[in-house]
């Protein structure tokens, strides 16, 4: 999905089949969810062991952590496409800095990503590290963007999408975090 959405900041696009493939694929994710919850559940009401029960309950919550980081996925598309609509663009400095950060959260998500596939207990030192990363490039981009707000004619709009991406991103990051956090066992 993250690749699907970098296009959208790179460029003011307007892909409507790119688009209803973003909105398509979070809506299977919605669904997965939801049937991962319902058999697991059914399956965890019954006489289970402590390890199904605690495995049962690990699955649900990764689960719902990449529903999450689809919704967010979703809401970064949304507030490029309401800005395009508006015929507003993202400023050349922001735009800069939102694809950086897109980057590094994309590879954020390919490193705990592997961490699932591969069950790599130690995958959430390096995510926590990395992640700690992504958060203090977040808040360096969003001050970046509120000092040019003061200095530059920026809509407010605009403003107001730039801050929401930047936290949608973080949000992305925090969610792939607990996916981390679950595979090796902190949580």
């Amino acid at each position: 999905m993250m690749q699907l959405l970098r296009p959208f900041i790179v460029e003011s696009k307007d892909d409507e089949e790119v688009e209803k493939k973003l909105f398509h694929r979070e809506e299977i994710l919605d669904l997965v969810q939801k049937e991962i919850n319902e058999f697991l559940s059914h399956l965890l009401a019954g006489t289970v062991t402590q390890n199904v029960m605690e495995e049962g309950r690990d699955q649900i919550r990764i689960a719902d952590e990449y529903e999450s980081i689809s919704d967010y996925v979703v809401t970064i598309l949304k507030l490029t496409i309401k800005l395009r609509k508006e015929n507003l663009s993202i400023s050349e400095e922001n735009r800069e800095e939102l694809l950086s950060l897109h980057d590094k959260v994309t590879e954020y998500l390919e490193l705990v990503n592997e961490g699932v596939r591969t069950n790599r207990l130690n995958v959430v030192s390096k995510a926590r590290t990395q992640g700690d990363a992504i958060t203090h490039l977040m808040k360096e981009y969003r001050s970046n963007h509120l000092e040019r707000v003061g200095t530059e004619m920026t809509s407010p709009m605009e403003s107001l999408a730039i801050t929401d991406i930047l936290n949608a991103y973080r949000r992305i990051k925090d969610h792939a975090l607990n996916i981390a956090e679950v595979v090796s066992g902190v949580k």
